[in-house]
């Protein structure tokens, strides 16, 4: 829905920031991300989120996950399998 679209936005314009301060610097930097249980609930996050960054060469290491919502994750779910990926 709305949110996944609003997060993929915010995913990509987070990747153009960052790899440009990241360019323009010469450091090491790390990125935060905020990012809602229904997102991560969706079964391409983890694909979308590597292709959004790797375009811009942002490392996975680089990129921290924090989750939004108070929501506890349902251990069988969709969300907590792409934790794992």
């Amino acid at each position: 829905g709305l949110m996944n679209q609003v997060g993929q936005r915010v995913q990509q314009e987070v990747a153009e920031q960052f790899h440009s301060m990241e360019n323009s610097h010469n450091i090491d930097w790390f990125v935060a991300l905020n990012t809602s249980i229904y997102e991560l609930d969706h079964p391409d996050f983890p694909e979308r989120l590597e292709r959004t960054f790797s375009s811009k060469e942002i490392l996975p290491k680089q990129v921290v996950l924090e989750i939004t919502e108070r929501s506890p994750l349902i251990p069988r779910s969709q969300a907590t399998r792409n934790l794992y990926l």
